[in-house]
């Protein structure tokens, strides 16, 4: 009879090993799943300021154009139209054959080497949503002898999103 009460001891034991295997392995999943959420949440955090931007932020091909003079480039004139969207800034990058530059537009003025506004004006700024501005930037005082491409890439909520707009065949003006 002490038999048989020892054997029903170690019988419950199994049973409450069993559950403790379930329950460990249920909290050790829910860590798992906790860290992964918030790693995925941080991941795609940055990606969901730009889900919206394609093309909100462009060139206007028809405004976008060069001068030249009968020996060299001189000037390259953009525009950047700003659809229905807030960006706190963009990158334009300027490639030529072998020169390359990049400068920031932000939402405030600032002055900006070999850049100017349409209407001559220094003070460099970002176009507001629903608009458009008009850039000249200087190519042969920056030292381009020629442009094949330009590109803009937008910053929403301090994040960089990929470029929303490129391009490559910039005809005279």
């Amino acid at each position: 009879m002490a038999f048989k009460k020892f054997y029903d001891k170690r019988g419950l034991s199994v049973v409450i090993a069993t559950l403790l295997l379930v329950a460990m392995t249920i909290v050790a999943v829910s860590i798992v799943w906790s860290v992964i959420q918030s790693l995925v949440k941080d991941q795609t955090s940055g990606a969901k300021a730009c889900f919206d931007i394609l093309g909100k932020v462009s060139f206007n091909d028809q405004n976008t154009c060069y001068t030249r003079s009968e020996t060299n480039v001189q000037t390259l004139q953009f525009s950047i139209d700003m659809g229905n969207v807030y960006v706190d800034a963009a990158i334009v990058e300027i490639s030529g054959t072998i020169e390359n530059t990049h400068f920031e537009l932000n939402t405030a003025a600032s002055q900006i080497d070999y850049l100017t506004m349409y209407d001559d004006s220094p003070d460099i700024s970002l176009p507001k949503s629903n608009s458009g501005s008009t850039y000249i930037f200087d190519l042969y005082e920056a030292g381009f002898a020629f442009v094949p491409e330009i590109r803009i890439t937008p910053k929403i909520n301090g994040t960089f999103c990929e470029v929303s707009d490129t391009i490559t065949n910039i005809l005279p003006c």
